[in-house]
């Protein structure tokens, strides 16, 4: 019990389901309070973990002006035969092009950097398109306010069949545009990637 204040995480392995139950009482009845479980499967193996905590989780304050995020991510499951990582890529590449926003593609680190111009990032910014919360449903808006902030969009292998795409924000002020932006391209990646039939 010397140990409860020195580390936040606790954590075991358990090879039999039945035996997760009992486990996971005895330890909420220690005085942990907190308590998670997972599964792990590989092949036709699982195992479950287990992991709790005696130190109380943080209160985090939200504030009502938390900045939009500068991280996003999809995964793109089920791709067609044929289809990977570079041509995913490079179709990436063409929708932004297509937004007439400028794009340098690292073609080794399967990498773009997307870069807005100082005019459509004023004209963003001024016209309130990256407040918190704010959607932007017209395509044509998208495209006539968008410039001047820098963006970086990475594609990942997951599994063969399956990609991450990241995308990160170098420029926090353009939040709302950068969120409207990666939704129309998973929009777009889906709809010419993944088989119809998943």
């Amino acid at each position: 019990m010397i140990y409860l204040k020195f580390y936040r995480w606790f954590t075991s392995m358990v090879g039999r389901k039945a035996n997760l139950k009992l486990l996971v009482s005895k330890v909420r009845e220690a005085g942990a309070s907190v308590v998670k479980t997972t599964e792990f499967v590989q092949g036709q193996t699982a195992r479950w973990g287990l992991a709790w905590s005696f130190i109380a989780p943080r209160k985090n304050v939200i504030r009502s002006s938390t900045p939009g995020k500068v991280h996003h991510s999809f995964m793109l499951q089920g791709l067609r035969r044929g289809n990977g990582a570079f041509q995913v890529l490079k179709s990436a590449e063409t929708f932004f092009c297509a937004s007439n926003l400028s794009c340098k593609t690292d073609s080794l680190s399967f990498s773009i950097d997307v870069t807005l111009s100082d005019e459509q990032t004023q004209a963003a910014t001024l016209d309130g398109d990256d407040l918190p919360g704010s959607v932007e449903d017209d395509s044509t808006k998208v495209h006539s306010t968008v410039t001047g902030a820098s963006f970086r969009i990475s594609v990942f292998e997951q599994m063969p069949g399956t990609l991450l795409i990241k995308g990160s924000l170098l420029n926090k002020s353009l939040s709302g545009t950068f969120t409207s932006l990666f939704s129309q391209l998973e929009e777009t990646l889906k709809t010419e990637f993944v088989s119809k039939d998943r």
